[in-house]
């Protein structure tokens, strides 16, 4: 991290709304790509690319309110993670409120041939967009093993480590040991999904 955003992310902490929209400005591609992956990964689940942009910058101004540089990489990388979980809490509970479960959607389609359905691209930034998507598809299904594909789907469903388990057979322990290892080869990979 630079010296001007360090001290950007000082004044944000301290409330500093100028502070603030350059921080925001300055991520929001960041804050576009996580919110494009959830809206194009979720069609089922009845809310906009708007929807899942505003929790993510929400959960983005939390990120910059709780980095510790010490403690953190960087601020990509920890706004990046907590945008991820927030959007992912998101799902879950828009999934609990409607019972929506969506076998179209899950990895194990070979989601590295699957084409995402959307309206005809219309401009560059479009593009780039749903090639970040497919990149990140092709890259989970390259990184994770079967069993972990399916378990991470689930995952990213929803369901609780006890439903996992019951539907894969698999104890709640190695279910919560598999989605470990799953962040853990997300995390290495990370140069993957241009995070940093």
């Amino acid at each position: 991290m630079d010296q001007e955003e360090r001290l950007l992310v000082k004044k944000a902490k301290q409330k500093d709304e100028a502070s603030i929209v350059k921080l925001l400005r300055k991520y929001d591609p960041a804050i576009k790509k996580v919110s494009m992956y959830f809206f194009t990964k979720f069609k089922n689940i009845p809310l906009s690319f708007d929807d899942f942009k505003q929790d993510a910058t929400i959960a983005f101004l939390k990120a910059v309110s709780t980095y510790n540089e010490e403690k953190n990489k960087s601020l990509l990388y920890f706004a990046n993670t907590c945008m991820m979980n927030k959007l992912t809490s998101l799902v879950r509970s828009e999934r609990k409120k409607d019972n929506i479960i969506s076998l179209d959607e899950t990895i194990e389609d070979n989601s590295s041939s699957k084409v995402i359905p959307c309206s005809p691209v219309t401009s560059q930034e479009e593009y780039e967009k749903l090639a970040w998507i497919r990149n990140f598809r092709d890259t989970i299904n390259n990184i994770l093993s079967t069993e972990q594909k399916g378990v991470w789907e689930l995952y990213l469903q929803g369901f609780s480590y006890e439903e996992i388990a019951e539907k894969t057979g698999l104890t709640k322990k190695k279910v919560d040991n598999t989605i470990l290892a799953c962040k853990k080869k997300i995390i290495i990979n990370r140069e993957m999904f241009d995070l940093e």
